[in-house]
């Protein structure tokens, strides 16, 4: 019988199936998945009109999870066997090397009790240790779950090693959603033909799992990660080629998104991805607190604070509404618009909790990194970098500059301009493709309203991106107010 490592214990209850399964694996070899799993911030988006309906896929790590970090090294591969018994040789032989198999099977068939219900859906566990003498194999699952409908407590136990290979049969024809998940859970899509999704699979390790020194340096190098993906200075060019919304374009782009498929029963299967979203904020906070203990940041510990009085209670609203409106429907009654503010706010909080991050990596010891903005800088200054003045420029160039017809626009070409730090801007160029970002649109945004004494959401400024459209919606708007007391 086999060692068991001393494993850190895992809170199942910040993550979701795939991620507690990858801190399992990592806790198994001595790592500390909460520094490793949580300091990465992130949200990719891609959505899809498929036949069976609206569809969209999500990806909340902004570098994969089964590549280096700073703080681990973990390389993963999915492997499947339509066989069993060559499925069941592979999975103890690799049980065996390594001491620990990261799996994935069929939620319906498991013998313990899963979130999801009876419904065939991909979860992952790991197996963590194997008794030759008694042909058992040790199973956890420390994924959990609780809301007022159901419950999910972590799975902890010895099975028979001949039951392993039926643990890892995955259902052949998962919806559309369920697969999109599963196959992008790693942070980067698996390659795996579609049409080989069937049969018995796990995964692998093609390299050694190794634990880098946490320090300082590794900390800070993450978070600087997590803040310029979100902020767009880097881009993961892997999503961009292939059509996705990453960062903060992802979060700017929920209100519209909301808007446009608030009818639509299709949306409201998307709510775990919202949900995981929230739990990742709240691994997030509990990671900052590890960090602010281990390296002595007690401004770390604030943003923490921060996260899990604001940011944190935002994102886990959005589900919840999601579940009331597709109650709504199922009714035939009018979903509620409360999505749509809530997604404007929780724009504003992540937009909020970028602003407080840099803050604490501005006021960090400059060592090493040459990434981290001078401190001096202010938020109108952060589009001066190498990569978003390339992108600037050559959307400059491709634009035919119209000049503003009114005062209305050349007011909106000034804000624009000195926002994005630009001389000369068309009427009729889009905001998002000549520099601007969530961040410069709202500082466009909030010195509008402040000029014109207007209410209006950042909603307004994605639908409208252009200045001549923009001025006209503006325009209507005060035509209204002046003429309500009239009425």
């Amino acid at each position: 019988m086999s060692q068991a490592t001393t494993r850190a214990s895992v809170r199942g209850d910040m993550l979701n199936c795939f991620t507690s399964a990858i801190a399992t694996y990592l806790s198994s070899y001595g790592l500390d998945y909460t520094l490793a799993c949580g300091l990465q911030l992130y949200l990719a988006m891609k959505c899809e009109e498929q036949q069976d309906g609206l569809a969209a896929t999500f990806i909340h790590h902004h570098r994969p999870l089964g590549e280096g970090s700073p703080l681990f090294t973990l390389h993963l591969t999915r492997r499947w066997s339509d066989m069993r018994d060559l499925a069941e040789q592979h999975l103890l032989q690799e049980l065996h090397q390594k001491k620990h198999l990261l799996a994935v099977g069929d939620a319906y068939n498991l013998p313990w009790q899963i979130h999801y219900g009876r419904k065939h859906a991909p979860h992952w566990f790991v197996v963590d240790e194997i008794d030759d003498e008694r042909h058992m194999v040790h199973v956890r699952d420390t994924f959990e779950f609780i809301d007022a409908h159901d419950i999910q407590k972590p799975f902890d136990s010895w099975l028979s090693s001949s039951d392993l290979v039926d643990l890892t049969k995955v259902h052949e024809h998962p919806s559309s959603l369920y697969l999109a998940r599963d196959l992008h859970s790693l942070g980067s899509k698996e390659e795996l033909p579609l049409e080989a999704y069937h049969g018995y699979q796990w995964f692998e390790t093609v390299a050694h799992v190794e634990a880098s020194p946490i320090t300082a340096a590794s900390i800070k190098q993450e978070l600087i990660d997590s803040y310029e993906h979100m902020t767009g200075a880097r881009q993961r060019e892997d999503l961009v080629r292939q059509g996705w919304l990453t960062g903060f374009d992802t979060v700017a782009a929920l209100p519209a998104f909301f808007r446009e498929h608030l009818a639509n029963p299709r949306l409201y299967e998307m709510r775990d991805d919202f949900w995981v979203a929230g739990r990742q904020r709240s691994l997030f906070a509990h990671a900052l607190r590890s960090a602010a203990d281990l390296i002595n940041r007690p401004a770390l510990e604030d943003l923490a604070v921060w996260c899990e009085a604001t940011l944190i209670p935002l994102w886990t609203a959005i589900p919840r509404v999601m579940f009331y409106n597709a109650s709504c429907i199922q009714r035939q009654r009018a979903p509620r618009q409360l999505l749509i503010q809530h997604a404007e706010e929780v724009h504003l909080a992540e937009i909020e909790l970028m602003r407080r991050l840099e803050t604490c990596l501005s006021g960090w010891e400059r060592t090493t990194s040459a990434t981290l903005r001078n401190a001096t800088e202010t938020p109108e200054q952060w589009n001066t970098g190498k990569f978003v003045n390339q992108r600037k420029t050559l959307a400059h160039v491709e634009e035919v500059y119209v000049a503003p017809e009114n005062e209305l626009e050349s007011l909106l070409a000034e804000i624009w301009m000195s926002v994005l730090g630009l001389s000369q801007i068309s009427t009729h160029a889009n905001f998002f493709r000549i520099g601007g970002n969530s961040l410069t649109a709202t500082q466009a945004l909030t010195r509008l309203s402040h000029m014109l004494q207007l209410q209006s959401s950042l909603s307004l400024f994605l639908e409208h991106p252009t200045i001549a459209e923009l001025a006209s919606v503006i325009e209507e708007a005060l035509l209204k107010e002046i003429a309500e007391p009239l009425q």
